[in-house]
């Protein structure tokens, strides 16, 4: 599920609706945190921090 969320936030970003795209992300945040999923979790905040994140990196944990 998490993973979905940050796939739907690029596409909201994309479509410029950068305050859903950053709610979205931190739904993300909060299930890969509930999850332990600490590599995934620290992506999604380099996403909301604004930080450059390698193009088509998958999220670390394909079971959320």
């Amino acid at each position: 599920h998490a993973d979905v969320l940050v796939s739907l936030s690029a596409v909201l970003t994309a479509g410029d609706r950068a305050e859903e795209a950053a709610a979205t992300l931190r739904d993300a945040l909060r299930l890969y945190e509930a999850k332990g999923n600490v590599v995934s979790a620290a992506r999604v905040r380099s996403l909301l921090e604004g930080k450059t994140v390698r193009a088509g990196a998958a999220p670390a944990d394909r079971a959320s």
